[in-house]
C-alpha cells in the first residue's frame, strides 16, 4: 500500500480528480445534465397534461354540450324562462313580495 497505492493516489489520482474531473463535472456535466433532464421532464409533463385536457374536452365536454346542454337550453330552458318564468316574476311575484310580504316582516 505505502509503496504503490498511496504514491499513485497522491501523485496521480487525487490531483487529476481535484484539478480536472471535479471542476469539469461541477461546471459542465452536472449543469448540462440537470438542464437537459429538467427540460425533457417538463416537456413530457406538459405534453401529457395538454393531451389529457384535449382528450377530455374532445371526447366528453364538447359532445355533451353540443348534443345535450345546448339543445336543451335553446329548446326548453330559454323559451320557458322568457315566456313564463320571467313574466310571472316581474308582474306577479316581485310586486307581491315588495308590497305585501316584505313589509310584514320588516315593519
Amino acid at each position: 500500500f505505502t509503496t504503490l497505492i498511496h504514491p499513485l493516489f497522491t501523485t496521480l489520482i487525487h490531483p487529476l480528480f481535484t484539478t480536472l474531473i471535479h471542476p469539469l463535472f461541477t461546471t459542465l456535466i452536472h449543469p448540462l445534465f440537470t438542464t437537459l433532464i429538467h427540460s425533457l421532464f417538463t416537456t413530457l409533463i406538459h405534453l401529457l397534461f395538454t393531451t389529457l385536457i384535449h382528450l377530455l374536452f374532445t371526447t366528453l365536454i364538447h359532445p355533451l354540450f353540443t348534443t345535450l346542454i345546448h339543445p336543451l337550453f335553446t329548446t326548453l330552458i330559454h323559451p320557458l324562462f322568457t315566456t313564463l318564468i320571467h313574466p310571472l316574476f316581474t308582474t306577479l311575484i316581485h310586486p307581491l313580495f315588495t308590497t305585501l310580504i316584505h313589509p310584514l316582516f320588516t315593519t
